[in-house]
């Protein structure tokens, strides 16, 4: 395990964005929090357990998996190297969970090409979120 001073924060997420598509705690304009793109300006490590865990990175709403060309069908697997910053053990062990479920049996391509092409780092938790916290 590696730590990383508060201090540096800003400083090694503004590198790291430079390489990857940084997901990290993001404040919103109504003061919620959810996981979006690195910006300094909004970027915040005071927060709760956020509404959407960071795992649906991995379960886009959509996403295209075929493209048709020429009358020709052809898959198209995305992936984009990613990192998610700030997330909680508890999220980290969604994670962790779901790509054990993925990858059994019959491997889905479009998980495993997100979460191959992911890096995690996990944040301590002060203590539990809310009513429905635990902690790992």
């Amino acid at each position: 395990m590696k730590t990383l001073a508060k201090k540096n924060i800003i400083e090694a997420m503004t590198i790291w964005a430079r390489k990857y598509d940084v997901l990290c705690p993001t404040r919103t304009a109504p003061g919620d929090c959810i996981f979006d793109t690195f910006r300094e300006k909004t970027f915040t490590l005071d927060y709760k357990k956020p509404a959407l865990s960071p795992k649906s990175m991995f379960f886009p709403h959509s996403e295209i998996t075929f493209k048709v060309e020429n009358n020709k069908y052809r898959e198209v697997v995305s992936s984009k190297k990613t990192l998610l910053f700030g997330i909680r053990a508890c999220d980290m062990m969604g994670i962790l969970q779901a790509t054990s479920f993925m990858s059994r049996d019959q491997k889905d391509v479009y998980y495993s090409a997100k979460r191959n092409m992911a890096m995690t780092i996990v944040m301590a938790c002060p203590g539990p979120q809310n009513e429905t916290c635990f902690c790992t």
